[in-house]
């Protein structure tokens, strides 16, 4: 492979993990550690994770664009379904962790980010990237694909296990109760961060979003 075609791969996998840092962390650390995300294609890198789940084939962008306009407008006087995870935080963070685990990153934005934010716009962005990223990864040699699955497995993982750490916490809440905020320690490729973090949701309706 040449060597042009080999940045053009790692590059289209990491935006694959920008996806994922972006929703769950910072877009400083996000963008640091993504800096990082080639290092285990080379000798001494960390060695990686056991593998979770491999994330499932993207649906054509038509299909999601349909399944999002079939989705019903959310009511101002709606109340939650009580077995909707987004209901509360103590089983929104067990589905934001299994969703992370299967790399199902299109419902996780479309169940979890803000209404205000999920635009058309938005959702035909992350579709292009990640159909890009899905070209690529099958243009590469086999032991190069697998080096790259195994970068976004990890980073998948550790997405994951971040906000397993939540689950344990109490957040902190404001006064009106719909502001919920963590503070954690993030996982860097196999390493912990030197900084804790803050992940806070905010409940619009009865549900629970990333802010």
């Amino acid at each position: 492979m040449k060597f042009r075609n080999f940045i053009r791969v790692v590059i289209a996998v990491a935006l694959v993990g920008i996806g994922i840092w972006w929703f769950t962390r910072s877009t400083t650390v996000a963008l640091e550690k993504t800096a990082g995300a080639t290092m285990p294609v080379r000798e001494n890198a960390p060695k990686p994770v056991a593998p979770p789940q491999i994330a499932k084939p993207l649906a054509p962008v038509a299909q999601v664009k349909t399944e999002m306009a079939s989705q019903p407008s959310v009511s101002t006087n709606a109340t939650p379904d009580s077995a909707d995870p987004q209901a509360d935080l103590k089983t929104a963070l067990p589905d934001i962790v299994r969703l992370q685990r299967t790399g199902d990153l299109v419902k996780l934005y479309q169940t979890y980010l803000q209404p205000n934010r999920l635009t058309p716009e938005f959702m035909q962005q992350l579709l292009d990237s990640l159909h890009r990223q899905q070209d690529s990864l099958a243009q590469a040699d086999p032991d190069l694909q697998q080096r790259l699955l195994r970068i976004r497995q990890q980073i998948q993982e550790e997405a994951a296990q971040d906000v397993e750490d939540l689950e344990s916490q109490t957040p902190t809440y404001n006064d009106a109760g719909d502001e919920a905020t963590y503070v954690y320690t993030p996982r860097v490729l196999g390493e912990m961060s030197t900084e804790q973090e803050q992940k806070k949701f905010i409940k619009i309706n009865g549900k629970w979003y990333l802010k």
